[in-house]
């Protein structure tokens, strides 16, 4: 089960006249009091926040010339680039003082700030499928990320005579540069690594060779070579987005030009298929009004360096339009809050409010697809050349009667633990370590691995707590729930084996099931968690930690170890986060360590690939939702994976700030070859993360265990299953002499009576038949869980056999 994150509560005051008659008698007063006390805190702390961040901007917005720009060393040049980026666009342009003309002669350069027949003129060049404009923005504005103190102009050539050109020197590149003269030939630096020794720099070189590389792969002619291509012009012709994806590509490629050769208008008619894509999916956008005297919000945001997080996404989707001409795909503001009910979105999605994709959360499944709350999508993905990659399990949660409903996204995920590899480097921890066999071959350090046990999470928690004399640090924190409850004991991985851990057959007959009393694995663990907490006192929970707490105290150096998730949690710290958390000395990802949860004695843990999964409105009409899963389709393994990548990686390289494509090449859904662009998975991540993946994607291909549904079964509910068991264990929190047996028969009693009183027609023979499945599917695909279950199942079979008829 994916790692939940809580939100914060707000607390309710809730007015009780019987309790406050005072205040009632005397609330203007009161309130009056309160009022000039709340704002004079307010006053106090909005001073010492203005003068923090005045103090602030003195010390970091400070300018340097050129000189001292080249003299700096790498990091401090990376630094002053980031602190550049960070600024509003006011300061930027006080920056940017020194000028680069980029001179083109061809009108499909230039970004236009006429909107034509649109609101806006990003609309124009994004439906227009001026790709070459938009490649020109983000390679200038790279450019100006790489150069700090330049501020590039894009010029006709045939304007040239219109600038005073003897202040300018011509330097050949991808396109001529004519390069301020306030910039020099040739600068002498000295030279840090030799004492009284300097170093020549010729700047206006280094700034034409940067561009020339910019433009060494010209991406908007690869893709209208591939797309579009050479040939006859021919009358566009009117045809479904079906049957255009059934075309031989040079067919789309002749509706594509005879899309292109039309004025603007008459294309905005073509444009039939209108899709509602929010921001989550990557659809960003266009009304954002601009400032600092620019007309457009394009041209703002070349210079304030919005790369990746804008002007590639503006590209994507002209990329979308071009692939796609009849389809116009555009913005739509809709923000899923945590909690929010499908009621609240059925609303949004009769009122006609609602996006083209939703977040699909499978513990919804399968009540939500039974009331109609995503499209059936089935004949639009079985046939793509992705789909055998497609986690299997994943996929059966969010099917039904042999139909889908969800498409995986990015990347797969699942629960992990997040440990403090430099921590068991320590004397007093490695020996165990060393003992255990427990050092890494590659990097020779101490590490976890992934068939690791509660008993070794027991003793290692104790470790990390006994080894600190200040007695501020415990081996871990969680908040009540899975890892301390039950997913380390057994096969419970997204309650795909939930019947091994909550129920079992009843014997009598009388229901279907009965709560799993006997079950070895509940009398363990509350032991486990009771002497974790309270003999060794190794683990800081309790019904006050929450996710973000657990973030804090790990974070904090307060906790040793803590369940997260791996692509979403750990990777992207390590991205994101690289010297943010823990400081300057080690990156994360030589700090941190990622394991899976641990498993039960003799019993390694079930590690299943998960991913996100994201739903389709179903009130779309078959052309529309063709063109929704069309997006999904390019966005998720087609051009704009391959745009992200070229232009992310390069901000990235530019900024030493590593882009999220990375965490997507680490922990790709979709077969995607990296390589391809560079990206060498084994120079970014340490050994542990690159094998944790790994190990993760062979489950990638596991088809779906047997469902009870299947055969006419219905599943207990299993979130009210959890619950109860949830409580159980927090009871063992509260009471440092618990009495484990009757615990669990009053959970017994509860769950028998709340989840499990009822019974299935036939339940002899459906029994029989899924347990025979299920038996089956665990000899194939987890034959080391077999031998463990093997008695079990002849249990079963046997209690199944004495059901009466």
């Amino acid at each position: 089960m994916m790692a939940h994150h809580d939100d914060q509560n707000q607390d309710e005051l809730n007015y009780d006249t019987q309790k406050s008659y005072k205040e009632l008698l005397y609330g203007k007063y009161i309130f009056l009091g309160k009022l000039v006390a709340v704002a004079a805190i307010l006053i106090a702390a909005i001073f010492l926040l203005l003068n923090k961040i005045g103090k602030s901007m003195k010390e970091v917005n400070v300018q340097i010339t050129i000189s001292d720009y080249l003299a700096l060393n790498e990091t401090e040049r990376i630094a002053y680039r980031n602190k550049v980026k960070n600024m509003l666009i006011g300061e930027v342009l006080e920056f940017r003082i020194d000028t680069v003309l980029v001179v083109v002669d061809n009108d499909k350069y230039v970004f236009s700030e006429d909107r034509g027949v649109y609101s806006f003129p990003e609309e124009r060049h994004i439906y227009g499928c001026r790709l070459h404009a938009l490649e020109m923005v983000i390679k200038r504005s790279l450019l100006e990320m790489e150069y700090p103190f330049l501020f590039t102009r894009l010029v006709k050539k045939d304007s040239l005579d219109r600038i005073d050109l003897s202040r300018y020197r011509l330097v050949e590149s991808a396109f001529p540069l004519y390069i301020t003269k306030a910039i020099d030939s040739i600068y002498t630096i000295p030279d840090r690594n030799t004492k009284d020794a300097t170093r020549k720099v010729h700047l206006p070189d280094s700034i034409s060779l940067f561009f020339s590389n910019l433009y060494a792969v010209h991406d908007a002619d690869l893709l209208f070579e591939k797309y579009v291509g050479d040939g006859p012009v021919i009358p566009f012709q009117d045809i479904s987005i079906q049957a255009f994806e059934k075309l031989p590509p040079d067919s789309q490629k002749a509706i594509r030009r005879a899309f292109l050769s039309y004025d603007e208008s008459t294309q905005k008619k073509i444009r039939k298929i209108r899709i509602p894509v929010s921001s989550s999916f990557d659809c960003q956008p266009v009304n954002e009004k601009p400032t600092g005297g620019f007309n457009s919000i394009t041209q703002q945001k070349l210079h304030e360096l919005e790369v990746g997080s804008l002007l590639t996404r503006y590209f994507n989707h002209a990329t979308f339009s071009l692939v796609y001409p009849m389809v116009y795909a555009y913005n739509i503001t809709y923000e899923e809050e945590a909690g929010m009910t499908n009621n609240v979105r059925l609303v949004a999605l009769k009122g006609g409010m609602a996006p083209a994709h939703f977040n699909l959360d499978r513990g919804d499944c399968p009540m939500a697809l039974k009331q109609g709350m995503y499209a059936d999508i089935t004949d639009l993905i079985v046939n793509w050349d992705q789909f055998k990659y497609f986690p299997k399990i994943a996929m059966k949660e969010t099917s039904l009667n042999g139909r889908f409903f969800g498409i995986p996204k990015k990347s797969i995920d699942i629960d992990c633990i997040a440990y403090r590899r430099d921590w068991l480097e320590e004397p007093g921890i490695i020996e165990w370590f060393q003992q255990k066999g427990w050092i890494h071959p590659k990097d020779h350090r101490p590490y976890i691995p992934f068939d690791w046990n509660y008993d070794d999470f027991k003793t290692i928690c104790k470790l990390i707590t006994d080894n600190d004399k200040t007695g501020k640090r415990k081996g871990a924190v969680e908040l009540p729930g899975p890892l301390l409850y039950l997913e380390s004991y057994g096969m419970s991985a997204n309650f795909t084996f939930a019947m091994d851990i909550f129920f079992k057959v009843n014997p009598s007959g009388k229901t279907t099931w009965e709560f799993f009393d006997d079950n070895p694995i509940f009398i363990e663990g509350l032991k486990t968690v009771h002497d974790i907490y309270w003999i060794d006192k190794s683990i800081r929970t309790g019904v006050d930690v929450n996710y973000s707490m657990t973030n804090q105290e790990f974070n904090g150096s307060r906790a040793g170890m803590y369940q997260t998730t791996a692509a979403s949690g750990i990777v992207a710290n390590a991205l994101s986060q690289k010297y943010t958390i823990f400081g300057n000395d080690r990156p994360y990802d030589q700090i941190v360590g990622m394991t899976s949860l641990p498993g039960r004695k003799n019993l390694p843990p079930l590690n299943i690939a998960d991913c996100s999964m994201c739903g389709l409105n179903p009130y779309m009409d078959h052309a529309e939702l063709t063109a929704a899963v069309a997006w999904l389709k390019v966005n998720y393994s087609g051009e704009s994976i391959r745009n992200n990548i070229r232009y992310q990686a390069e901000e990235a390289a530019i900024l030493n700030t590593s882009s999220k494509v990375y965490r997507e090449a680490l922990a790709s859904t979709y077969l995607i070859d990296f390589n391809e662009f560079g990206i060498n998975i084994d120079t970014l991540f340490p050994p542990i993360y690159i094998e944790f993946f790994d190990h993760l994607r062979k489950t990638q291909f596991f088809p779906a265990p047997p469902s009870m549904e299947d055969f006419g079964l219905k599943m207990p509910p299993l979130r009210m299953v959890q619950a109860h068991i949830f409580t159980m264990f927090e009871k063992v929190l509260v009471n440092s002499e618990p009495d484990y047996n009757t615990i669990i028969q009053e959970t017994r009693n509860i769950v028998n009576t709340s989840a499990l009183a009822y019974k299935d027609d036939n339940s002899k023979e459906k029994l029989r038949l899924y347990t025979q499945a299920l038996e089956n599917y665990i000899k194939t695909y987890m034959p080391q869980f077999y031998e463990y279950r093997k008695v079990r199942f002849q249990q079963d079979f046997q209690t199944i056999q004495q059901l009466p008829n």
